[in-house]
């Protein structure tokens, strides 16, 4: 599918013929959300598309973090100059993860999950990881 990550309506809809086969899913946003500014309210892009999703599916983020040493921020002061109106917006972990759903969630949590970068081992960017099932 070819959407914009924050337009949950064009994702809905095409995501609905594979719902019709599979009672349960899984939402990923695996390295996103950090470009979708917090004008565009990330968290409520998440709790919409996890309304939309069965009892028993899955929601999995991970996305950089500012929690975990000063990489994120780093790499962000350094690559938003060259990617023009995209920006890097690396968040703490706890506010990634959270959306209006989640207090029905049976478990969530996240983790550290820092990597070296193949181009530059030497530079990590510290990013988090984290599951959550809806009841």
């Amino acid at each position: 599918m070819d959407a914009d990550a924050r337009d949950t309506a064009k994702i809905i809809e095409a995501a609905a013929g594979f719902a019709r086969l599979h009672p349960a899913g899984a939402v990923m946003a695996l390295m996103v959300l950090q470009y979708i500014p917090d004008s565009d309210h990330p968290e409520q892009i998440v709790s919409e598309l996890m309304e939309a999703v069965p009892s028993g599916s899955f929601l999995v983020i991970s996305d950089t973090t500012t929690d975990i040493g000063d990489g994120a921020s780093r790499v962000a002061s350094k690559i938003n100059p060259r990617m023009g109106p995209t920006r890097l917006t690396p968040r703490r972990a706890p506010r990634s993860l959270r959306t209006s759903t989640a207090s029905t969630w049976s478990s969530r949590g996240w983790w550290d999950a820092g990597v070296a970068g193949e181009a530059n081992p030497h530079v990590v960017v510290n990013a988090f990881a984290g599951v959550a099932r809806k009841p």
